[in-house]
């Protein structure tokens, strides 16, 4: 494996074939399974704008992702397989990327971290492709909000607009689907791994400069993380005590 390389534009494509090796074989044999079936009973008979009302009491926000992409798809076995399966394709590259934009100088490990992400083993039920492709995207959206995290503290010219972007997205992953609320912890770490070190000065009879020291660093994650912590605060807030659901 030290010797394969690869460049980045043949990245995506070969993880597209390694997906459809992996899970697209079967997909002509495939149907609807699981909460696929009130899903698409939904769609026949209220139609997409019925995911609205048929979500309202538990993930409003997760209605209006349903209804985008059943209005695209529509009542087909295949094409709802196939989509199950780009989600988990697109999902795969952001993750990618994401780690591409925190370990730059790491592409073979980034890779083949997105191959194995891509395949792991430890989830079973890729072909509920109704209910599991709004959550690929949803989680595509998480390592998306976490690259421009990177990219923003990287490239100081465009801070402003990738972290504005960055927690847009945040908010819409945690209040679209609350399954990936406790990767939002993984942050400080991420950012920790993205701050440059910064040198301090110190100007005294002779200017000296020293590595900046951990606890400074610290102040810079913790900073850099707030807007993220109130985002977090404020869907706690909803989803337990303002939210009404039968749940």
């Amino acid at each position: 494996m030290r010797t394969w390389q690869f460049r980045p534009w043949t990245v995506p494509l070969a993880l597209l074939v390694y997906c459809f090796i992996s899970f697209g074989l079967l997909i002509p044999w495939l149907g609807f399974y699981w909460d696929d079936w009130p899903s698409i009973y939904y769609l026949h008979v209220l139609g997409p704008k019925g995911f609205i009302d048929a979500f309202a009491g538990d993930r409003p926000t997760l209605g209006w992702l349903f209804m985008v992409t059943s209005t695209i798809i529509g009542e087909s076995t295949i094409a709802w397989q196939v989509f199950g399966l780009i989600t988990r394709w697109l999902c795969s590259l952001a993750f990618w990327w994401a780690l591409r934009s925190f370990w730059p100088r790491y592409t073979r490990q980034a890779t083949w971290a997105a191959f194995l992400f891509a395949a792991y083993p430890g989830f079973l039920q890729q072909y509920i492709a109704v209910t599991y492709s709004q959550t690929w995207l949803v989680l595509t959206a998480y390592f998306v909000s976490v690259g421009l995290m990177g990219e923003a503290v990287r490239k100081p010219r465009y801070f402003w607009l990738f972290m504005g972007l960055s927690w847009m997205l945040s908010a819409f992953c945690m209040f679209t689907d609350e399954y990936f609320f406790g990767l939002e912890l993984l942050r400080p770490v991420f950012l920790w791994l993205a701050l440059p070190a910064k040198p301090v000065v110190i100007v005294q009879r002779f200017r000296r400069v020293i590595p900046e020291s951990n606890s400074q660093r610290l102040r810079r994650v913790v900073l850099h993380w707030l807007p993220y912590i109130a985002i977090m605060a404020v869907f706690l807030v909803w989803r337990l005590i303002l939210h009404q659901s039968p749940r």
